[in-house]
C-alpha cells in the first residue's frame, strides 16, 4: 500500500510499485498492491503528510481490512 500522492523522495509512487513488484516475485503468500488517493500534506514529507497517510487513516485501514478479511466493510 502506498499513497499515490507520496511526496516523500525515497518512496515515490514508481518506487513503491518496483518494490512492490520484487516483493510479488520472491513471495509465494498472497500479495496485492493498492494505492491511497485521500488526504494532504502537511509537514515534513518523510515522516507526516500523505506520506503518513494524514487525512486519509480510514481509506489505507479499509484496504488493509480488505485485503486480510477479503471483503470490503
Amino acid at each position: 500500500m502506498a499513497h499515490e500522492k507520496d511526496t516523500n523522495t525515497w518512496t515515490t509512487p514508481a518506487s513503491s510499485v518496483a518494490l512492490y513488484e520484487k516483493i510479488k516475485s520472491n513471495n509465494i503468500a498472497p500479495v496485492e498492491f493498492a494505492y491511497v488517493h485521500g488526504g494532504f500534506d502537511e509537514g515534513n514529507p518523510a515522516t507526516s503528510g500523505r506520506h503518513m497517510y494524514a487525512g486519509s487513516l480510514d481509506e489505507a485501514a479499509d484496504l488493509v481490512y480488505r485485503f486480510v478479511v477479503g471483503t470490503k466493510r
